[in-house]
């Protein structure tokens, strides 16, 4: 018998009898299904899109979730007779932020949401396989040995399960197929349709609705730039919305979000720290993230002293603003393509942004947030609004070389919501700058005997590397 844990939820596997168990931990957003014909499946995250046979039983509602997803994937693969085929036509269906394990008979298969939103770490040696839904925690192991839990599998280098792969463990064996990816969106183009402004602002409210079903109240990762406020608006009309914002004490993201929580009339809690807590929380999200780059270091500072705020204010529902400043080409490397290779190029560099996303923004925030238990949401990043923004030709997001407002498509969106037209025409300000958790890693290495002079212009990393490797 085998027994770990997957997001909170404890699978026992057991090859020789073939028969499955669950028992749920404590970590939210988790749902366990089994059924008689030995077929299980554990969800972490959220399903918005299926719904089980259970729909109308009195039965969990995270268990209907697992068993929706188990059901579209034993369909898909009655259809095509084909592990591979079922994963990946089950992935383009399903609209949610999750990671997903599921057992089809002999064949165990994992795979994430198209963006890898809820990522998964995998480990594989001699003795099994080894997933997790953290990096530092082992979740969820198959193989064929008892000895997995003992195998010291927690001391070997783990690897994301990139998005649009799914791992495939069948017959004693490892193989990776092709799962649904925010590429096959673009490369495909069956979905892409070209919205009116009003269009999209329909499809994002309901993108917003469906992840605050059920919620009373949510909390918002707030900057007061247009993205944002966007969320904070739109999620205002289905529950009750507090605003939260972390930074350096008078440091332009905290001085912004006080004005645009006020026009937005939405409460704000602010959370001004100085450089002797950066240095205390450093020690903390750096292993926990598992990169000394400083850019993700500084954000996720930032990150992890508004999470902690939010857990103590009881909230545990978060949306977050990400995804837009991809979609709509808000950075300063899309004026840079324009320039360089024209709209078809920065059409490219669209598709190739998010497809980074998992690696440059969601795996760091996934570690952050899911550290206090709070489940984050991503309204720009939802299965349908994705495709309707990517519809949109980039000569509307980006009008020439010379527009430093850019993502034109969702200011007018904002408009249409109602956000305050001050903040619709905001420009860009980037988080780890606009917070001041940039300068002050900077100025925290410094303190500890990390200078240019000592240690080259990477001092920076080079300190977050000794917190890293200690």
């Amino acid at each position: 018998m085998i027994k770990a844990g997957f997001g909170g939820v404890v699978v026992k596997i057991s090859f020789e009898e073939q028969k499955h168990g669950f028992l749920h931990g404590n970590a939210g957003g988790v749902s366990s299904f089994s059924d008689a014909d030995d077929n299980w499946c554990v969800i972490s995250g959220n399903i918005y899109s299926l719904k089980s046979s259970l729909e109308s039983k009195p039965r969990e509602v995270q268990d209907k979730q697992a068993l929706s997803v188990l059901e579209l994937l034993l369909k898909k693969l009655k259809k095509s007779g084909s592990v591979d085929k079922a994963v990946f036509e089950a992935g383009r269906l399903i609209d949610g932020e999750f990671s997903c394990v599921a057992g089809l008979g002999e064949t165990i298969v994992c795979f994430s949401d198209f963006l890898g939103s809820r990522p998964v770490w995998y480990l594989e040696s001699k003795a099994g396989t080894e997933l997790r839904t953290e990096v530092g925690t082992p979740k969820t192991v198959f193989g064929s040995s008892a000895g997995l839990q003992t195998a010291g599998l927690q001391t070997a280098d783990p690897q994301i399960l990139c998005r649009g792969r799914s791992l495939v463990h069948a017959s004693g064996k490892n193989s990776f197929c092709d799962a649904f990816d925010v590429l096959d969106i673009k490369k495909e183009k069956k979905e892409l349709f070209h919205p009116t402004v009003t269009e999209l602002k329909e499809i994002f409210e309901i993108a917003v609705q469906k992840r605050l079903k059920g919620v009373k109240e949510a909390a918002v990762l707030f900057s007061g730039g247009v993205d944002s406020s966007t969320v904070a608006k739109s999620a205002s009309d289905y529950c009750g919305v507090s605003l939260f914002v972390a930074g350096l004490s008078g440091s332009k993201d905290v001085v912004e979000a006080k004005k645009s929580a006020n026009a937005l009339g939405l409460p704000l809690t602010v959370v001004e720290v100085g450089l002797d807590e950066v240095e205390d929380v450093l020690w903390k999200v750096v292993p926990l993230i598992g990169t000394s780059h400083p850019m993700h270091a500084a954000l996720a500072v930032t990150e992890f002293v508004a999470a902690s705020q939010i857990k103590q204010s009881g909230l545990n529902v978060v949306l977050s603003g990400q995804g837009s400043d991809e979609l709509f080409c808000s950075y300063h490397s899309f004026v840079e393509t324009l320039s360089g290779s024209g709209f078809e190029g920065v059409e490219r560099k669209v598709v190739q942004k998010l497809g980074d996303m998992q690696s440059r923004n969601l795996v760091r925030d996934y570690s952050v947030f899911s550290d206090f238990e709070l489940d984050v949401r991503l309204p720009f990043l939802d299965r349908y609004f994705v495709p309707a923004a990517l519809g949109i030709p980039c000569c509307e997001k980006i009008l020439s070389v010379d527009d430093n407002l850019r993502k034109h498509p969702v200011r007018k969106m904002a408009l249409e919501l109602g956000v305050p037209k001050e903040i619709a025409v905001k420009p860009k300000k980037s988080m780890q700058y606009g917070s001041g958790s940039q300068d002050a890693v900077r100025a925290v290495a410094r303190k500890n005997g990390f200078s240019r002079e000592t240690h080259g212009s990477r001092f920076t990393e080079e300190f977050l590397k000794s917190i890293l490797f200690r």
